[in-house]
């Protein structure tokens, strides 16, 4: 056997099996690495029903068959720059049930945070062999999953390749007199889904504590003339970034306090007069994490 390898646990045979007999699938949706708990680094076993140390749970991104090997299955998933801190030495697939299917050996890798200095998205691929690979679906949550720039590069490709892509979409848009005034945020949640800037929109400022709706845009303003507390947005955004453009009155010297779901990673707020504070934010759960640089007023 290889050093590094991916097998069924007793349960994924089992469910694999039973798929199989009565004309069903198996339905995955979560790849789980840990760094091995005590011991470390070890040799997966069958019997396993989780791994020993679990780090992170992943949306898995994508299951395809290996175009040379049919009977593999490459399933694909991804570690944002904002998660981290320790090793990646197992891999385990989780169907929606959450049940683990299989079980990876993997290579140890070290998973930066961005609070060491170094960011990175870290890739996962694990193989599955199976002579029916078709018993194998995939369910995703998509405002969660990541895609590999394999995934993104594909589908470029196949459009790309496609001769009716855009269909009657730039006859519609050149016969509209009132195309492009607003055309990004003509649908505002599709821009937003799909990672684009918004117009920007005026953060709102009450009793001293500043808030802004995240499903209003990602680009919001703001000039202080008076001590400010930024507050996260309610509800809570699962995932994406916003950026906040905090400008300084004249005046200047205004303090600026942050609510406890802010991590300041990087950059500190400039209250000198007529100051631009760039302050952008990156949602993850509970937790947004801040950068903050400065450019002069022109």
């Amino acid at each position: 056997m290889s050093d590094y390898y991916t097998i069924f646990t007793n349960i994924g045979v089992a469910k694999m099996a039973n798929a199989l007999a009565l004309g069903q699938s198996v339905t995955l949706t979560h790849f789980a690495v840990g760094d091995g708990g005590v011991d470390g680094d070890y040799n997966p076993i069958a019997a396993q029903t989780s791994l020993r140390g679990e780090t992170y749970r992943a949306q898995i991104n994508a299951i395809n068959v290996d175009p040379e090997n049919p009977s593999w299955l490459v399933i694909e998933a991804v570690i944002p720059a904002n998660q981290g801190g320790w090793y990646v030495r197992e891999g385990g697939l989780f169907d929606q049930d959450g049940d683990m299917i299989a079980v990876a050996r993997y290579p140890e890798t070290f998973k930066p945070v961005l609070e060491s200095g170094v960011g990175k998205d870290l890739y996962l691929r694990m193989i599955l062999e199976h002579s029916n690979t078709e018993l194998v679906t995939l369910k995703i949550d998509p405002a969660i999953v990541l895609s590999t720039r394999q995934y993104v590069d594909n589908s470029i490709a196949d459009h790309d390749a496609d001769p009716n892509a855009h269909g009657d979409m730039l006859q519609v848009h050149n016969g509209d007199s009132q195309a492009h005034p607003e055309f990004l945020r003509r649908n505002r949640t599709d821009t937003l889904t799909a990672g684009f800037w918004t117009t920007p929109v005026a953060a709102t400022v009450a009793g001293g504590n500043v808030s802004f709706d995240a499903a209003l845009g990602n680009r919001f303003t703001l000039t202080a003339t008076e001590a400010l507390t930024i507050t996260a947005p309610n509800p809570m955004p699962v995932g994406g970034s916003a950026r906040l453009e905090l400008t300084m009155d004249a005046i200047g010297n205004h303090g600026i306090a942050w609510g406890p779901e802010f991590r300041v990673n990087n950059g500190s707020i400039s209250s000198e007069p007529n100051a631009v504070n760039l302050i952008h934010m990156e949602f993850s759960g509970a937790v947004i994490d801040v950068h903050i640089t400065q450019r002069a007023e022109a």
